[in-house]
């Protein structure tokens, strides 16, 4: 059952349009907004937000998913994937010596672009000589990595999150990247 309401001094013709409308169900067309092919992530739905980005990133190469075809986009990223997509990301130089962190296993599928990103000044160790490979990056980090990664290009007109204490670490990065 359908209620409507019209202006007094309707006619019918209003009425049966509204009729119409209700019998007739929506149909809604949805297409993908990607240039690139679509990501083979079973557990991310092709329309959601975050489908564009990730269909240019596993285009490239960037990003892999686990073994059971999912990405798990709510999964955090730890410190040693993150430095891997970034070295992948510019086509994985060499380092000329390798890095030293003695928390990093040998052979750890990271390990060439971690030693790039200390000599290329993208990382550094904690105060206690570690990297912290499997501790989760923060969005600072990020956003400090992909700064070092362009070679901290300087006067980025200042932030305005109000959440970032003065003299952040990343503040410059964060000016940089809000920019």
């Amino acid at each position: 059952r359908v209620l409507t309401h019209r202006a007094p001094g309707a006619t019918a013709a209003p009425a049966r349009i509204v009729r119409r409308q209700v019998d007739t169900p929506l149909a809604v067309t949805a297409r993908r907004l990607s240039d690139f092919p679509p990501h083979p992530f079973v557990d991310v739905d092709g329309l959601a937000p975050i489908p564009p980005a990730l269909d240019w990133a596993a285009h490239h190469g960037l990003v892999t998913g686990f073994s059971d075809g999912e990405f798990r986009p709510d999964v955090a990223v730890l410190r040693g994937a993150a430095v891997n997509t970034l070295w992948h990301d510019i086509d994985e130089p060499t380092a000329t010596a390798p890095h030293d962190f003695p928390d990093v296993p040998p052979g750890a599928f990271y390990a060439d672009a971690l030693s790039w990103a200390v000599e290329a000044g993208v990382v550094a160790a904690y105060p206690d000589g570690r990297f912290g490979p499997r501790d989760p990056v923060t969005r600072g980090q990020v956003v400090n990595f992909l700064w070092a990664m362009v070679g901290r290009p300087p006067g980025a007109p200042p932030h305005d999150f109000p959440d970032v204490p003065s003299g952040a670490r990343y503040g410059d990065a964060l000016d940089w990247a809000r920019d």
